[in-house]
């Protein structure tokens, strides 16, 4: 994420990471390319559809992390379990 928000006014540009108990790692951008596509290509189509679908998954977790907040919920696992 730190290297795809770092700035791209000049070049070479450096972002930097905090790796867990592994230090520090910096990274040097020395150029930056930026792919053409045409509007009717077929990867555009699948690239909208896969992120819809995460988006649709991560509200959809959100609507029940709030059901579980907001109402007592609890799980009868030996009626849920199949054999």
């Amino acid at each position: 994420q730190a290297v795809f928000s770092a700035s791209s006014v000049k070049l070479p540009a450096y972002a930097g990471v905090a790796q867990f108990g592994e230090g520090y790692s910096i990274y040097r951008i020395e150029s930056i390319n930026r792919p053409t596509l045409a509007a009717d290509d077929p990867r555009v189509a699948a690239v909208v559809s896969q992120y819809s679908r995460v988006l649709a998954e991560r509200d959809f977790a959100g609507l029940v992390a709030e059901l579980r907040r907001r109402y007592e919920v609890s799980i009868n696992l030996p009626a849920v379990q199949t054999n």
